[in-house]
């Protein structure tokens, strides 16, 4: 299950300055999953399941906090191939982003 919330400006930014790691996604990252749950802030990024099914985010030109329940498997996808896009990890445990070849 993964849910995503809107945020308001404001919040967004005071999200992002204390991230644990913000990555520069040029098209996509590697598929993964964790046996927590993960909190992510992402801007111009949709999520991908391994069914391939895309869930567009709510929003494409505000940040989507996105909550990815434990078990499930994903990957980041940018909205438009010529754009690239932002994640930010909110979660200490969660391992670097691995960029997609």
């Amino acid at each position: 299950m993964v849910t995503q919330i809107v945020l308001w400006k404001w919040l967004a930014a005071a999200l992002a300055l204390i991230a644990h790691r913000r990555t520069d996604i040029p098209a996509a990252t590697k598929g993964h999953k964790h046996w927590f749950f993960s909190f992510y802030l992402t801007e111009q990024l949709n999520l991908r399941r391994s069914s391939g099914k895309v869930i567009e985010a709510a929003s494409s030109n505000r940040m989507v906090l996105w909550i990815v329940f434990p078990r499930v498997f994903h990957e980041w996808v940018t909205e438009k191939r010529e754009e690239s896009g932002v994640v930010h990890d909110l979660t200490p445990l969660h391992q670097a982003h691995t960029l997609a070849s």
